[in-house]
């Protein structure tokens, strides 16, 4: 929503008691100009529809600054998800003010089979990815099913998504399995591929995923734990992993599912009394059930984090120049540690594993087998300065844990000695709000940070290094830790950080239309 008031209106009586009036104004479409009615415009607490014009009046108002939000089905107030759904403060109210919705995208489509045939009720499932400092996370935005001629439908704010079909063993009276599809399709583990709805823009996605018969596969587990519910992950040769959900027989430890032809590698992930246990296994199915498949069940490692503080870090609860004035001792659970498991994005059970930390235990992950990235958050003036294992550098390699290994000790070794930089956000050379982005150059845990300038200015304590800056009015819709879509921006700028230096830039607000 952008708030456009009329010059501020002045009056030569002097009262010490502020002077009522209407405060008002018209709601329109910003991308036509169109007025839009019955939008609810809430200012100060006090809420009123919009008329046939897109019109609205608050009589005897007496605010020169109030909170304001307008909310109308089908349409959202930013394109920026962080202030889609709420309000703000403006000042300088009159009763001629200008507020804009952006109408919401339409994304829609058809799933058909292998034969062409229309798929019906088939879940569907939205995802809007999540950009965040130090990575990308799927969040559901919406979930369907397709109806009798196999079409779905979503209505949402414009931004970045992707859409899903996941795995379903019988799609038809035939009995027929639907492998799992995405749009767009998914080439790269770690960064997802996305598309951008715009607002009042209509995206037709049309799906065909692979449909096959179906065969029993009936496999044995060494449990103790009497009908539990096995979560299985299925790697194809070809094809995306997904997840099925083993039904249990009467027999303990007895289960059974059904998969198309095919080779597949097989995850099983159990939890009891004893905790996480998985199990490895690789099946083929070839026309025809199979069975007499055994499991091996072993504990889920742990593996233990050691937290080093960096020998040349500030340790005094006070410091010179613009090393760090934080205690001396930093925690594990400050950073916000945590791993994320490489291609497993919309898998149950496979999201990010958050660090165990107890004041009478080391810290500690339990992590299946596979591979990851370890990640973290920024944290003050303390930073990751180097992480490994063993002899994997996690800053920019993989942590791999292999089943039923003891796991080896993470080791994260974190430093103070940080450098400032500070500056303005400028637009026709005056300082105006906006949001910084600051790229890393070296490889670390935070990537791409992030800063609100409320008032035109920023100042933040960063790692040493070099880092590309960039400043828009609003947040960014693309994803910056993608090299090809930073380098198709105008108005970056790079700059070096020294330790317990300063540095100074300011940056021009730079337009933003869509993603890159």
């Amino acid at each position: 929503m952008v708030v456009y008031p009329a010059a501020a209106q002045t009056s030569g009586l002097d009262s010490s008691a502020p002077a009522a009036f209407t405060a008002g104004g018209q709601v329109l479409n910003a991308l036509n100009g169109t007025p839009i009615p019955r939008a609810l415009v809430t200012l100060g607490g006090r809420h009123v529809l919009t008329d046939a014009f897109g019109h609205f009046e608050f009589l005897q108002f007496t605010d020169q600054q109030a909170r304001l939000s307008v909310v109308k089905p089908g349409y959202t107030q930013s394109l920026d998800p962080t202030e889609a759904l709420a309000g703000h403060t403006v000042t300088g109210i009159t009763s001629s003010m200008n507020l804009t919705l952006y109408p919401d995208a339409l994304i829609t489509g058809v799933v058909t089979g292998s034969d062409g045939l229309p798929v019906a009720r088939v879940p569907v499932t939205l995802y809007r990815e999540d950009l965040n400092e130090a990575t990308s996370r799927s969040l559901p935005a919406g979930f369907t099913q397709t109806d009798t001629h196999g079409a779905y439908r979503f209505e949402q704010q414009p931004g970045s998504y992707r859409v899903h079909l996941g795995y379903a063993p019988h799609v038809s009276e035939a009995g027929d399995a639907m492998l799992p599809i995405d749009f767009p399709e998914q080439t790269d583990s770690e960064r997802p591929a996305i598309f951008f709805a715009g607002p009042g823009e209509t995206r037709q996605v049309d799906l065909q995923p692979q449909t096959s018969a179906a065969y029993p596969v009936s496999f044995h587990v060494d449990t103790e734990t009497a009908g539990a519910g096995l979560q299985v992950i299925c790697t194809p040769s070809q094809g995306s992993a997904f997840t099925v959900f083993a039904q249990p027989s009467r027999t303990r430890g007895d289960y059974h599912l059904d998969l198309p032809s095919g080779s597949y590698q097989l995850h099983a992930i159990l939890m009891d009394r004893d905790g996480q246990q998985e199990a490895l296994g690789k099946v083929t199915v070839s026309g025809k059930s199979v069975d007499g498949l055994l499991l091996h069940l072993a504990a889920v490692p742990r593996i233990p984090v050691e937290l080093i503080v960096d020998p040349g870090s500030s340790t005094g609860t006070q410091s010179q120049g613009t090393l760090s004035s934080a205690p001396s001792t930093p925690r594990l659970n400050q950073f916000n540690l945590r791993l994320q498991r490489v291609g497993a994005r919309d898998q149950p059970g496979q999201g990010d594993i958050v660090l165990n930390s107890r004041a009478d235990q080391p810290g500690q992950f339990q992590a299946a087998s596979g591979s990851y990235r370890l990640r973290a958050q920024a944290s003050g003036s303390w930073y990751i300065k180097a992480a490994s294992y063993g002899s994997s550098d996690l800053l920019s390699g993989r942590l791999v844990v292999a089943a039923g290994a003891d796991g080896e000790t993470i080791r994260v070794v974190v430093s103070n000695l940080v450098g400032q930089l500070s500056g303005s956000l400028l637009a026709d050379g005056k300082a105006v709000p906006g949001v910084v982005y600051l790229i890393a150059h070296e490889p670390g845990m935070t990537p791409v940070r992030s800063l609100r300038a409320g008032s035109g200015t920023y100042k933040t304590s960063l790692p040493p290094g070099t880092y590309t800056a960039i400043a828009f009015s609003q947040s960014f819709t693309g994803d910056l830790r993608d090299p090809t879509v930073v380098a198709k921006l105008s108005g970056a700028q790079n700059i070096d950080v020294t330790p317990a230096g300063a540095a100074a830039l300011d940056l021009t607000i730079q337009p933003q239309a869509g993603p890159q």
